[in-house]
């Protein structure tokens, strides 16, 4: 079945399958050292990456960082210029977003919770937060605002999954046999459907409490 993203029209949700169920809240205030949140504290946390060459990661660490690095170009491609938003650049950005977020719910994180003996990451609830929030983002047209929110959210995102001892990191230890068939896997999932984007009060509203969710507020722009 394809994935599908969804609006929120007549009280649907606007966060597409999985990511409407997100019921509790991470405060970011409280939280503790990146390295505990990912791993538990455990003998992994010990390492530190060494270099920030590519090269030097497995294969599903660098799947997934090069994923960040394509859609990272694609939103600095859409970003508007002279007042006009690239929608091109956008389409494109949005239905990779929402394939990424998928293979990393889909793929990801239950091959890292089955490989702790069904314990999920201890990040894995933020995670899926900011994955809401992000997915909230995507249903509205984009204005200023929503794609500066985006472009913050993501850069403290893409931190927590590969920067050092990030979720990539370990899941690449956790998961080193499999690595491959996982990057397999993930790359076959189905492109995401897109659907028209819908605006409104009702969405804007369900947007604002997803990032409240997630610890996030709508960025002011200019």
């Amino acid at each position: 079945m394809e994935a599908t993203e969804e609006g929120e029209s007549h009280g649907r949700s606007p966060l597409p399958g999985a990511f409407s169920r997100l019921e509790q809240r991470w405060e970011p205030e409280s939280a503790p050292d990146t390295a505990i949140l990912v791993n538990g504290g455990g003998p992994e946390c010990q390492s530190k990456i060494s270099g920030d060459n590519l090269l030097d990661r497995g294969p599903l660490f660098r799947f997934l960082a090069d994923d960040h690095v394509r859609l990272g170009r694609l939103l600095e491609k859409a970003l508007p210029r002279l007042g006009k938003t690239n929608y091109g650049a956008y389409a494109e950005f949005r239905a990779g977003l929402l394939k990424h977020i998928a293979m990393e719910e889909k793929v990801l994180l239950p091959v890292a919770r089955r490989r702790r003996g069904g314990e999920p990451l201890p990040i894995s609830d933020k995670l899926r937060h900011d994955h809401g929030a992000l997915a909230a983002l995507l249903v509205p047209t984009p204005t200023p605002e929503i794609l500066a929110t985006i472009r913050a959210i993501l850069n403290d995102h893409n931190e927590v999954e590969d920067g050092p001892d990030g979720v990539y990191e370990v899941c690449e230890r956790l998961a080193a046999d499999e690595a491959e068939s996982l990057v397999t896997e993930m790359r076959n999932l189905p492109d995401v459907k897109l659907a028209p984007h819908v605006d409104g009060p009702q969405v804007m509203e369900a947007t604002r409490r997803a990032l409240e969710r997630a610890g996030y507020r709508l960025e002011e722009h200019g």
